[in-house]
């Protein structure tokens, strides 16, 4: 039997704003929605003595691009915005809130590194929104 407690993918909200804004943004028409991960290197220190594999946590906690699939909306104001955005290289708030009791939120920093169409003969166009997530990213839940 399943957990009752599983989160849906359907229902997630992902908004951004500059950082000098007070309100964000919801980030419209995403058909595709990845999470930020949080990863930290190790480092391979295995003498010539050693008889196993050693390692050693190594530099500093890092999370990986976030690449965010949108259907491309003729005209559609907010996607000039975000097109401005990745133009003058702008570092922008983040925040993704998933639709689970306890309201999981993660916010981060981020610069658009990409903009680019994604196109499929048996689909509607797209393009590809990829953040470069920039700091720490810190997730919330409400008891």
């Amino acid at each position: 039997m399943a957990a009752k407690d599983l989160i849906d993918s359907q229902g997630i909200v992902i908004s951004y704003k500059l950082p000098i804004a007070q309100a964000f943004s919801e980030l419209l028409e995403v058909t595709d929605s990845p999470l930020p991960t949080k990863k930290r290197e190790v480092d391979d220190i295995t003498t010539v003595k050693s008889t196993h594999k050693e390692t050693a946590a190594a530099g500093v906690i890092s999370a990986d691009d976030l690449a965010y699939e949108l259907l491309m909306i003729s005209g559609s104001v907010q996607q000039q915005e975000l097109d401005q955005y990745f133009e003058d290289g702008e570092m922008l708030d983040f925040k993704v809130v998933l639709p689970d009791d306890a309201a999981t939120t993660y916010t981060f920093q981020g610069t658009i590194t990409e903009l680019s169409p994604v196109r499929a003969a048996n689909k509607k166009n797209r393009f590809k929104l990829t953040i470069a997530v920039n700091g720490k990213v810190t997730k919330t839940t409400t008891p």
